[in-house]
Order: C-alpha cells, then structure tokens, then sequence
C-alpha cells in the first residue's frame, strides 16, 4: 500500500503534466498567444514551486509521524516485556506464598503433635523427681554389681543402659519442669566446684547444682562417674 507522501508526490506530476500539456497547446496556437503562454508558464512554476514546498512539507511530517509511530511502538514492546516480567514474578511470588502457607500448616500440625504427647505424659514436678531419684538408685545399684558380678557384665550392660537412658529423660523431664539449663553426666575426677566451673566460669556456684539435685544427693561430695545431675540457670 502506498504512503500518503508518494501519492501526494503522484498527484503534483500530474497537475503538472496537464498545465505543461496546455501551455503545447497554446504554442501550437499562434504567435498571438506567446504573452499568454509566458504568463501560463510563470503561473506553472508557482504552481509548481508551491507543490514542491506542499509535498516537502507533506514528507517531512510523514516522516515524522513514522518516527512517533516507531517509537509507540518501542513503548508497546517494552510494555508487553514488562508486563511478561511481572506475570512471571506474580507467579513465582504465589508460588512461595503457596509454600510458605503449607509450612505454617505443618508447624502448627507439629505443634499440636507436641502439646498432645506433653499433655499425655507430662507429670508435675514433684512426681518427676521421685521417678528420677529411684531410677538414680537403681542405677547406682546397678553401677555397683558392674564392678563386683563380672560374670554377668553382658546382661548388666544392657540393663545398665536401659536405666542410664530412662533416668537420662526423667531428669530432662525434672529439668524441663524446673526451667533449669539441662542435665549433665558425670566424669571422672569431677566434682560440683568443677562442674560449675565448666558451667558458670564460677566454681563458687557449686551450692546452685547441690540445691537443684537434692533429691538425688545428700552431700556435694558424694557424687560419682555417670551419674545424671541436672544444671539449674
């Protein structure tokens, strides 16, 4: 399809090819018609000349206008870009929001699991304690036939074990009750100075481990290798 600026370029030769035919016309005419002719063809140049100047006009803004039509059209593009760019970041952003929710969804299912089983087997405190502190009886008994009954070490370890695992989770049960820091198992050559040393930078706090654990022992110095204490804040 042909731009507006060619037809109107089409259109000037035209005009001028039908007053240029009527100028041979009136050569052809006669001497008598030459003042006629001269003024026929001065009026064909303004003609002309203003056609000229109509045309260049006509094609400078034909010019102009595809350049604004290029540029729309750049705007367009980028826009469409932009619009593909945030429909793929929508996307992405509902799929986390999607994965985030089903994680909430799974805390909170934990977390009703937990409250559950504590409220199945949570004790009070006073009852934590004397379960830890015969289970501590046992396995000090049990500590001592180790060393005396070697015939029957196999069978003792693993009852020994059973024990040292049960009285392990009574105490963490005693220590979770009491908000105390933990528990911790007895080494050899330690005594509550020691421990509370390693515990507080400060051996002076030694009364705080007696006090938590006396239930279990009647004097700071009668503790030994493997047994489970519980260490306040």
């Amino acid at each position: 399809m042909e731009t507006r600026p060619s037809i109107l370029r089409y259109t000037a030769v035209a005009v001028i090819a039908a007053i240029v035919g009527g100028a041979l016309v009136y050569v052809f005419g006669g001497p008598g018609d030459v003042k006629s002719l001269e003024d026929k063809n001065t009026a064909l140049k303004v003609e002309v000349d203003r056609l000229t100047a109509t045309l260049a006009e006509k094609e400078k803004a034909g010019a102009k206008a595809a350049g604004e039509l290029s540029e729309r059209q750049r705007a367009v593009d980028e826009l469409e870009k932009r619009s593909k760019a945030l429909a793929a970041e929508n996307d992405a952003l509902k799929k986390k929001l999607e994965s985030l929710g089903e994680k909430v969804e799974a805390s909170a299912a934990e977390r009703e699991a937990l409250a559950r089983k504590l409220g199945a087997t949570g004790r009070t405190l006073e009852e934590a304690q004397a379960r830890a502190a015969e289970l501590n009886k046992s396995y000090e008994t049990l500590l001592a036939e180790k060393t005396t009954l070697a015939e029957r070490v196999a069978a003792r370890r693993t009852e020994l074990e059973s024990t040292k695992k049960a009285l392990e989770e009574a105490q963490s049960e005693v220590a979770r009750l009491m908000g105390a820091r933990g528990i911790y198992t007895v080494q050899n050559g330690d005594s509550l100075s020691v421990i509370a040393a390693f515990f507080y930078r400060d051996g002076l706090r030694w009364p705080d481990i007696f006090k938590a654990n006396s239930f279990l022992i009647s004097h700071p110095d009668l503790i030994y290798p493997k047994q489970v204490l519980i260490i306040p804040q």
